[in-house]
């Protein structure tokens, strides 16, 4: 709730201070050949009264407490558990790979997930010349790269102050098959694991 809350209530006000800013910064840009680098180059040059500057540094404020919360493997255990499952709805994992449904039971994929998957934040990047990509925008759930991008959703009317959570299937299939065996094939189109001991 936090990191929804780091954004205004109004979209309209989130809306035109985020036009105010992007001028601003295009404007930098042309001149200086380069964006603000710390919050305070920025703040210098958008205002301390801005909304959407304001709505990405508080985002990386709450995103650093959420990423300490989820570093706890037992509530990335019980987020793992709402955000794929909604928690005791569905017990088992069913995810498409070419012509085949691969299928994981519910606690042994969740189990693998939160022993494999270390949070981090995201780091700040370049990005266009009219954006504030500053740090902490996102929480990541890593193995060796992202598997997992938690972020606040701001880029419409209609996804406002909401939250992805967007898995990448590739990544999270390669992480399941390294730790789970198959067992059986159903109809030549479904596939069981069970975890590697």
């Amino acid at each position: 709730m936090d990191s929804l809350n780091s954004f205004p209530n109004d979209y309209d006000v989130y809306k035109s201070h985020k036009e105010l800013a992007k001028k601003k910064l295009l404007d930098f840009y042309r001149l200086n050949q380069t964006k603000p680098k710390t919050i305070k180059e920025y703040l210098d040059l958008i205002g301390p009264s801005n909304e959407y500057l304001n709505s990405k540094i508080s985002l990386m404020k709450s995103n650093k407490n959420l990423m300490e919360a989820l570093s706890d493997k037992e509530n990335l255990k019980k987020f793992l558990s709402k955000s794929i499952f909604d928690n005791e709805k569905v017990d088992f994992w069913a995810i498409k790979e070419k012509d085949y449904y691969l299928v994981f039971e519910k606690n042994d994929a969740i189990s693998v997930l939160s022993s494999f998957l270390k949070v981090d934040l995201s780091k700040q990047t370049t990005g266009r010349p009219d954006d504030i990509a500053l740090a902490g925008q996102k929480v990541l759930l890593k193995a060796k790269t992202n598997v997992v991008e938690i972020e606040v959703r701001n880029d419409s009317r209609s996804h406002y102050r909401q939250i992805r959570f967007n898995m990448i299937r590739e990544k999270t299939i390669n992480l399941l098959k390294e730790n789970f065996f198959e067992t059986k094939v159903l109809a030549n189109k479904i596939k069981f694991y069970k975890r590697s001991l």
